[in-house]
């Protein structure tokens, strides 16, 4: 994975894409925090739907 990620840090036009990827990278590299992300994530997405409900 860190390979994947060298050779996207290498190109200019990745760059920008990869500062939003920054926080999910983060996340895959620490494991722990990933099902915290999740949750996180749920909560926000059933706060939207009951927002737009």
């Amino acid at each position: 994975m860190t390979n994947h990620l060298s050779s996207d840090s290498a190109e200019p036009q990745s760059i920008p894409p990869d500062e939003s990827v920054a926080p999910s990278a983060i996340s895959q590299t620490t494991p722990t925090e990933l099902p915290i992300t999740n949750y996180r994530s749920l909560t926000v997405v059933v706060e939207t739907i009951l927002l737009i409900a």
